[in-house]
Parts: C-alpha cells; sequence; structure tokens
C-alpha cells in the first residue's frame, strides 16, 4: 500500500484537479508527470495519479446506470412517484408525459408500458443478471384498448398489497422509444412501495450484462 505525507498528499490533490482539466490535451502529460515525480513520488504513484484524473466515473451524471450496473428502483404509489424514466433512473408522477414504466395503482397494481416502448416477458427460467442480450425479435407493445399488457401483473403469483405481493422472478426486456434496450425485475411490493431492477444499456447495443 503506497503511503504520503501530508504534505505530499495536500499537493498531489491540487495537482489533480488540475490535471483533470487540462487532460484533453495529451501534449502536457509528459511536462505533469515530471512536476508529479518532482515531489518525490516514486513511479507507480505517478501512473496512478495521471490515470487517475484522465479517468471518467463510470457512472452517469444524470443518475442513468454505470456499465453493468443495475438499479434498484423505488415507487411510492401512494406518494404519487409511480413513472420511471430509464435514461435517468428517475421516477416521476402520474402526470409526467415523458416515461417508460408505469405502476398505476389500478387492478392491484398495474405496469404499463410508455409511448413508444415494447417489450417482452423473458420468464423466470433465466435470472435477471444472467440475461446478458436482449432478443432480437419477439417486442410488443401494450393493447390498452383489448387490456392486453406486456407486463401488467405478470410480476407477481398471489398475496397482498397489504400482507406483500408474492414475486415470481419473471425478467422483462423492453426496447424504448430511443431504440435502446433495458431489463427490469419486480423485486418487493408491499404497502405502495414497489422495488424494480432495472438496467439499461445506453450504447443503444443488445448487451444487458450486469453484475450482482
Amino acid at each position: 500500500m503506497s503511503v504520503h505525507t501530508p504534505k505530499t498528499l495536500s499537493l498531489l490533490c491540487l495537482f489533480t484537479l488540475g490535471l483533470a482539466a487540462a487532460c484533453s490535451d495529451d501534449s502536457g502529460t509528459a511536462a505533469d508527470t515530471k512536476v508529479l515525480q518532482d515531489l518525490g513520488l516514486d513511479q507507480a504513484q505517478v501512473d496512478q495519479a495521471v490515470d487517475g484524473a484522465q479517468t471518467p466515473d463510470s457512472a452517469g451524471a444524470d443518475g442513468s446506470s454505470a456499465a453493468g450496473k443495475a438499479t434498484d428502483v423505488k415507487l411510492g404509489l401512494h406518494d404519487n412517484e409511480v413513472k420511471i424514466q430509464l435514461a435517468t433512473m428517475t421516477v416521476v408522477g402520474k402526470e409526467a408525459t415523458t416515461w417508460d414504466l408505469y405502476m398505476a395503482h389500478d387492478n392491484g397494481p398495474n405496469m404499463y408500458l410508455g409511448p413508444g416502448v415494447t417489450g417482452q416477458s423473458l420468464g423466470s427460467a433465466t435470472k435477471f443478471h444472467d440475461v446478458d442480450t436482449a432478443p432480437d425479435t419477439g417486442y410488443e407493445a401494450d393493447d390498452t384498448t383489448s387490456g392486453k399488457l406486456v407486463i401488467g401483473i405478470s410480476w407477481r403469483s398471489g398475496g397482498s398489497g397489504t400482507t406483500g405481493f408474492t414475486m415470481n422472478g419473471n425478467v422483462y426486456v423492453v426496447q424504448l422509444a430511443d431504440k435502446t434496450y433495458a431489463k427490469l425485475e419486480v423485486l418487493s411490493a408491499k404497502s405502495g412501495e414497489i422495488h424494480v431492477l432495472c438496467y439499461r444499456q445506453a450504447d443503444g447495443s443488445k448487451s444487458l450484462k450486469t453484475e450482482p
């Protein structure tokens, strides 16, 4: 484990802040490395400081999924926190016009796909984190006229909102209006609080690989 003196740490922190702002221009890297070496750091510590300043955080600044990381999104039916925007993993009220998933407080409760969103159920045979790739075909939109919903109440197999619904482990893959893919599983639902495990692949590919 590397050990720095307080003076060295202070200088290193100041330098790293400056390097992060300047790292878009690679021409300064050699000079910046020399400054670190002049502080008395060994080569491994120099490399760590330079790499740390040049590598962006993998998590989206807007709250979107970090690479390979699913998000446990909490819905509050009694608080009008019912619609999920998967691009930012945020929850909005039923009055919102931009949304991807809507857990409506009807039929105790019932999930709808958003405008332009299609999806399909993969069942429960394959666990959420084992679903690595979005299917090529098989996507459908909700048909609210006939009442045929892609997800609807198919995520539960019994119970009640008071005692807690029984989850069946169904995993769903959806294609959003922007043609990106996402997967989800309803983890729990009790007393108006619902947890939905969600992952969206922002790069437009069909890769849905996540880490437990």
